[in-house]
């Protein structure tokens, strides 16, 4: 019996060692098969190989020249291609990238489908044309190539791309030979610089979309700089709905919680609803866009509330101060704001505080004399406070009773709504005198 004991333990031990060497040797095989290309990959003359072989076939699907200096594989990169150089169908230049990487999905690649997950671009120089303004964009042939044409197939490359990260980037966009004023914002020409970006798509399927912009940041030829953009973009169908936008400039803090409107934008009746949280702004942030705002460099805090329709929007709410000069709560209701000619305002406002250097600065800025100053009886005003229909002047003045005001360009024609009406406002001074319409009459 022990003998027999004996030689089963030494058959079950030589079993498990058998298995061992051949776990061992699959394993090497395994690690072999893997590793070698892994390791080959990564040597400069298999690269250049492989960049001058993925040359020639990027060259022939998109019909345009494309040189690539080397092609690596990494993990979790995915395919990384180095010295991009993309040329548009005339032979100019129309992409050129330090790195162009993009992650793949391994679960399809085992399927044998090559899908792209996420794009990365660093260190590049995108130059976009069009001769003209019906012309195509000098890119088109490529989003031709790359328009997916069956969407059953199991093999091939799949591009689903949820993932975009762009850094150290620059991006120009002409339309015909004309050369844009230095200092002024031309849409026709646009120069973008220190791009850095990072965004992911949600969803993409059909009439629904979905985009979150985690941040965006570049400096326009112009001025224009944008330090920090960010939000979240949905569309449902012909609804576009806008949350959580941040929008930082160089002295300008905005932040809009939420925003929304309907397809097409270009119809007077389409609907739209903001929510403007408390913000800071600058409106010289914005003089490559409005010239005259570059002499306006006060910092506004602004909060609003937005409804009705893109030509007939209605300030709900609207708060705007600077410091202790300027304070303003009001409300109002705007038509016809897409026809300068037939513009009407109707306003009223609650709440307003002016200091005589609030007052000094209106003149200044809204009568475009730097050098203009306020009128002696003016100046001896003080601070003006202004609430509901009541409005204290501390010390100089008795009071001002105010119904409503109303602005409006001269009546043409017949359109009744556009014609001023005038404001009901009396203010009394130390003197009794009544300073009303811009005429002063005896106090009654």
């Amino acid at each position: 019996m022990c003998p027999i004991i004996g030689q089963a333990s030494y058959t079950r031990y030589t079993d498990i060692k058998t298995l061992k060497y051949i776990f061992i040797a699959l394993l090497a095989v395994a690690l072999l098969l893997y590793g070698l290309p892994v390791v080959l990959v990564h040597v400069p003359a298999v690269q250049r190989h492989l960049a001058k072989g993925a040359s020639h076939l990027l060259t022939a699907k998109l019909g345009a020249p494309v040189k690539l200096g080397e092609v690596d594989i990494t993990w979790p990169d995915g395919l990384t291609l180095r010295k991009v150089a993309i040329d548009d169908l005339s032979g100019r230049p129309l992409l050129r990238a330090d790195r162009l990487s993009g992650g793949i999905d391994l679960g399809a690649l085992l399927l044998g489908q090559v899908r792209f997950t996420s794009a990365r671009l660093i260190g590049f120089d995108i130059q976009l044309r069009k001769a003209n303004p019906d012309s195509p964009l000098n890119a088109q042939f490529i989003f031709d190539a790359l328009a997916s044409k069956d969407t059953t197939s199991t093999g091939g490359i799949d591009l689903a791309i949820r993932g975009i990260r762009l850094s150290r980037g620059r991006m120009s966009y002409d339309v015909g030979r004309g050369q844009p004023l230095a200092g002024r914002f031309d849409a026709t020409h646009l120069r973008a610089d220190d791009i850095d970006a990072k965004a992911t798509l949600h969803e993409l399927h059909g009439d629904r979309l979905r985009v979150e912009v985690h941040r965006l940041r570049f400096r326009e030829r112009s001025g224009l700089e944008i330090r920090h953009l960010s939000g979240d973009l949905r569309k449902l169908g012909k609804q576009l709905e806008l949350r959580h936008l941040l929008l930082h400039l160089p002295r300008t803090y905005l932040h809009i919680s939420v925003a929304t409107t309907r397809l097409p934008l270009d119809s007077d009746d389409t609907p739209i609803r903001l929510n403007l949280q408390p913000s800071e702004v600058c409106l010289a942030d914005l003089g490559a866009l409005v010239p005259a705002l570059s002499d306006l460099p006060e910092t506004l805090r602004v909060a609003a509330t937005v409804s009705g329709t893109l030509n007939n929007p209605v300030l709900d709410e609207l708060s705007v101060s600077q410091d202790e000069a300027l304070s303003l709560t009001a409300r109002a209701m705007l038509r016809d704001v897409r026809y300068a000619q037939r513009l009407y305002v109707d306003g009223r406002v609650s709440r307003l505080q002016v200091t005589t250097a609030g007052a000094g600065m209106l003149l200044r800025r809204l009568g475009g004399d730097p050098s203009a100053a306020l009128p002696s009886v003016i100046e001896r005003l003080g601070t003006l406070h202004f609430s509901g229909g009541n409005l204290r002047l501390p010390g100089q003045a008795r009071r001002i009773r105010y119904a409503e005001l109303r602005r409006g360009p001269t009546c043409h024609g017949h359109n009744d709504r556009a014609r001023p009406e005038p404001t009901d406002s009396h203010i009394a001074t130390r003197a009794d005198r009544v300073v009303r319409s811009g005429h002063a009459s005896p106090l009654r």
